[in-house]
């Protein structure tokens, strides 16, 4: 059976992503400026760009906030500043560049990404030691043709980190969540492997967070039909586990229950002066991050339940169609 709480779960996280690029004045062409995305974690918002366009899913509002993005990486490109976040920046940066390149057409900063990079990047250190805006920059590059000598040098710190210190790596999971972004975009069999793995590994810990679940999941359900069968029942318990926790958090973390009662109808972000009121900044309750990918999980979910069908499940569904096809033959 598909997980009955799928479209609120949805509807909990569109409207999440929704409320939070309005609170950052991000949410129309224009409004987005170098101030309000700086104020408003570039690389969570990068995040939510990035999985908008891998799922295709988009609305008039989501529209426009994407088309911001492109405006400002060349202009912070074009003008060769970031703020003093300069990992960050530059890994949101590089995962705009990489999402814009590949589902639409590429910003234009061919070339120039090299000069705002360079200086910051380690062939022993990556971009200060930092593994995940390493990655991140390293698939920005990898689209960029003028960029191929600097991201030849980024291919080799990132390739070296995860076959001589994977173990270490893989203990944050978001770095789970980018090594399988690169090692997609590279078409690494063996290390796809090693990420799977990894994978598996992680969910089968009784200590898990649900939030390292929910990215692990992602990685699980994107390669479930490379798994074993023994293994596919778990990445199902996975999805619903993560998509459960990604409804009920969203709800009840950070406020207290008269302030949830009183705002139950809101999703991500209480209304400005009530979160000033109380205390609280102008930040969303669950990470951009987790809401980006719980939203990718929810999307292939809803377009491709049959994956997480069991293969009883699936016989049934095709004798379900072949049945009454046999009748109308006869």
């Amino acid at each position: 059976m598909p997980y009955a709480g799928l479209l609120d779960t949805h509807n909990i996280i569109v409207n999440a992503i929704r409320d939070d690029v309005a609170a950052a004045d991000c949410i129309t062409v224009g409004d987005c400026t170098r101030a309000d995305v700086d104020d408003h974690d570039p690389l969570g918002l990068a995040f939510y760009t990035y999985a908008l366009l891998e799922t295709g899913y988009t609305n008039q509002e989501l529209a426009s906030f994407i088309d911001s993005w492109r405006y400002w990486v060349e202009e912070t490109v074009s003008d060769g500043i970031v703020s003093p976040y300069t990992d960050r920046d530059l890994a949101a940066i590089g995962l705009i560049v990489f999402a814009l390149c590949k589902h639409r057409t590429c910003p234009d900063v061919n070339g120039r990404l090299t000069p705002l990079t360079e200086k910051h990047f380690s062939d022993n250190r990556g971009l200060f030691d930092n593994f995940l805006a390493t990655v991140l920059v390293a698939l920005g590059l990898r689209r960029l043709p003028a960029e191929a000598a600097l991201h030849e040098r980024f291919a080799r710190y990132v390739n070296a980190q995860l076959r001589d210190h994977a173990d270490t790596i893989f203990n944050d999971y978001k770095n789970v969540l980018v090594a399988y972004m690169w090692a997609k975009e590279i078409q690494a069999e063996d290390l796809l492997r090693k990420v799977r793995q990894a994978a598996l590994n992680g969910v089968s810990r009784e200590d898990i967070l649900p939030r390292d679940l929910v990215y692990l999941t992602y990685v699980l359900f994107e390669e479930i039909e490379n798994l074993p069968r023994a293994e596919k029942l778990r990445v199902k318990e996975c999805v619903v586990e993560s998509l459960r926790f990604i409804q009920t958090y969203s709800f009840e973390a950070g406020f207290s229950r008269d302030i949830l009662e009183e705002f139950r109808d809101d999703i991500a972000l209480s209304p400005v002066d009530v979160m000033r009121q109380y205390g609280y900044s102008r930040r969303p309750r669950l990470s951009r991050i987790l809401l980006a990918v719980g939203h990718m999980i929810e999307q292939r979910y809803a377009l491709k339940p049959h994956l997480l069908l069991s293969g009883g499940q699936r016989k049934r569904q095709l004798l379900r169609v072949i049945r009454p096809l046999a009748k109308v033959i006869s």
